[in-house]
């Protein structure tokens, strides 16, 4: 089997991107006060009223899924790489200023081969993948909405 080289500035930048946390925000407001008004019966159209409540339930599933991603990251994520990575070398793209030079951004090469390191990465990707399928979701639930508001 061959070995892949990769960069150790291509490393750190990659494992910056693992850091982010994409978030999808949505106002329940109104869907809320429809409910609690009874107003939501003025809606006739059964299939729209179904897709509403479909989006309501996947965007509260999303919600605590994103609450959990946030709690991972915060209390597992960002504690590890302060802990055992030089945060400099790690590129921040939405950062803006110029970061010191990195004191030592090979840290990473014996980072990446602890047990606790793969378990944290495998940890983010299973959130991350969950949260994917929430997005998935929500935008299937969303262009059946306007499918249906576009139809009438």
């Amino acid at each position: 089997m061959e070995k892949q080289t990769i960069t150790i500035d291509s490393l750190n930048n990659a494992f910056a991107l693992v850091g982010s946390m994409p978030t999808y925000t949505s106002t329940d407001r109104v869907y809320n006060n429809l409910i609690g008004s009874g107003d939501f019966k003025l809606i006739s159209n059964s299939e729209l009223k179904t897709a509403l409540a479909s989006y309501y339930k996947v965007l509260d599933l999303l919600n605590l899924v994103q609450s959990s991603h946030e709690m991972i990251h915060v209390q597992t994520f960002s504690p590890y790489i302060i802990d055992n990575l030089d945060y400099t070398a790690l590129k921040n793209r939405s950062f803006g200023h110029k970061l010191p030079k990195p004191v030592d951004k090979n840290i990473i090469l014996n980072v990446v081969k602890s047990l606790k390191f793969r378990n944290i990465i495998t940890a983010k990707i299973r959130v991350l993948s969950d949260l994917q399928e929430r997005y998935m979701e929500i935008q299937v639930i969303n262009d059946h909405i306007i499918q249906l508001l576009r139809s009438r």
